[in-house]
């Protein structure tokens, strides 16, 4: 008598294969993660920029700063791209510093540098558990 030989993968092995897909998952999705907030802070840290250089060039023009966006041609409320961060200026009371703040919204919140900040003196900050330059490289 002639056996037949089977084909295919036993219940072991589909479970191998499936427990060695978790395991290699559950350290690629928060790197992955984290290179996604790294990118969002990236974007946010950009707008800051971008927005203190409006900033100084409204200085030149009126000798003092705004803390209203939409004279610096922002709409409001002034959001990154991503939509993962907000920003917003505050003034000292004679207008002439001022602070530019992004705040972590949905997801971004998670991160460890938490809201930043950016001054007219180039001053840059966090709010989270991370270093400054970790923060702002």
């Amino acid at each position: 008598m002639i056996s037949k030989k089977q084909k295919g993968f036993t219940l072991i092995e589909v479970m191998i294969a499936v427990a060695i897909v978790a395991i290699l998952s559950s350290i690629a999705l928060p790197a992955y993660q984290e290179q996604v907030r790294t990118s969002k802070r990236t974007e946010a840290q950009n707008l800051l920029l971008g927005t203190a250089t409006k900033q100084q060039r409204f200085h030149s023009d009126n000798m003092q700063f705004t803390n209203d966006l939409t004279n610096l041609g922002y709409g409001s409320p002034l959001k990154t791209d991503s939509g993962a961060y907000t920003v917003t200026a505050t003034t000292s009371a004679d207008n002439s510093s001022f602070t530019l703040t992004a705040t972590a919204t949905t997801n971004q919140a998670k991160d460890n540098c938490g809201n930043l900040t950016l001054t007219n003196t180039s001053a840059k900050g966090k709010a989270g558990s991370k270093t400054l330059a970790e923060c702002w490289k």
